[in-house]
């Protein structure tokens, strides 16, 4: 019934035309229909805050299930801070009860309500991690619920205002954050019409202190965690000219060790700002980067031909041919005919012919 689809809004349009209310709707979650997909999104039992229930029966009150208690990601009350209790008490595991169940599935067989107090183990207290989560669903819940409306495309608006949020290149920067390959975040926020699962949103959120309400309304906002431990931000720093152009003439007097990515990689930014920031020292960077390249390929060549011409000498002792068989019988490595050392070998060897 507070699923997304139309399955929970024909019972809401069907409720509100018996009781002549028009705000049941609110009541389930479609106000997530446009960003949010069904996958792991409602728990598989019935869950409950024995102290709320607790706290219901105290104020002479009728207890009711609050939305945030059917959603799976959700694990412990926010107001309270103990694990959600799922419902222990209830008919014997037996095939004489099985068509009961099936009508009264979450009523207690003990004292016949919904939500009782019968359950009288311990009760746990939540970590800050599951605190954190169920303060970010909900907010989410709370802004859904009152009525604000949530676009479609909440999820590709985001586009626009995550730089100002997480800086520059920020989709690579988050998804390192939250430890997943960026084409997943690509999907989530830039592909058009795609539709996330609720803990993986809730997830990327709290890495990159992020408000989970704000996403939905299509905005990226930062939204303090009280939990550093849930939050792997990488550190954003403004690009600070001053220490680029530092870095990049030092790889250009090393002889340009560093290319260009490289420098920007070890300097938290992207080699766009790199080039804006220090554009005439680009070009003499990419020089160096060059000559460095040619004289590591003429080192290695050098490499391979000593390598090369120890072995035809080995072989020569040995008074064996100088065959790609017989080198590998003595390195113990395959040489293809087509690699570049066998094709040194093939050519020294005419040498000795």
């Amino acid at each position: 019934m507070v699923t997304i689809g139309d399955v929970s809004r024909a019972w809401a349009s069907a409720l509100n035309r018996a009781t002549g209310r028009t705000d049941l709707m609110l009541g389930t979650l479609n106000f997530a229909a446009g960003f949010l997909s069904t996958t792991h999104l409602l728990a598989k039992h019935a869950r409950y805050c024995r102290e709320c229930l607790r706290d219901a029966s105290a104020a002479s009150a009728e207890p009711w299930i609050p939305l945030i208690w059917y959603i799976d990601v959700v694990t412990v009350c926010p107001i309270h801070r103990v694990r959600l209790r799922q419902r222990q008490c209830g008919a014997p595991d037996n095939a004489i009860y099985t068509s009961v169940r099936k009508i009264l599935p979450e009523n207690c067989w003990t004292c016949g309500k919904l939500f009782c107090l019968c359950d009288k183990t311990r009760t746990i207290n939540a970590s800050a991690q599951e605190v954190a989560v169920a303060e970010l669903v909900g907010e989410l819940v709370a802004a859904g619920t009152s009525g604000i409306f949530f676009p479609s495309d909440a999820l590709q608006l985001c586009n626009e205002t995550m730089p100002t949020v997480l800086g520059e290149n920020w989709l690579v920067r988050s998804a390192d954050a939250c430890n997943v390959e960026k084409s997943g975040v690509h999907r989530m926020f830039r592909q058009a019409g795609a539709r996330t699962s609720l803990p993986g949103l809730v997830h990327f959120c709290l890495c990159n202190q992020l408000s989970l309400a704000q996403i939905a309304r299509g905005r990226a906002e930062y939204r303090r965690c009280d939990s550093p431990s849930v939050h792997r931000t990488r550190p954003y720093r403004p690009a600070q000219e001053k220490a680029i152009r530092s870095e990049i003439q030092q790889s250009i007097d090393a002889g340009g060790v560093r290319s260009l990515r490289d420098l920007a990689r070890k300097l938290n930014h992207c080699p766009k700002t790199l080039k804006h920031v220090a554009a005439d020292l680009v070009p003499a960077l990419n020089l160096a980067n060059a000559a460095f390249r040619v004289a590591e390929r003429n080192l290695s060549a050098a490499r391979q031909e000593e390598e090369c011409r120890q072995i035809i000498e080995h072989l020569l002792r040995q008074g064996v041919s100088l065959t790609l068989r017989n080198v590998r019988a003595h390195t113990g490595h395959c040489w293809h005919w087509s690699g570049k050392r066998a094709q040194i070998f093939l050519k020294m060897r005419e040498k000795y012919r």
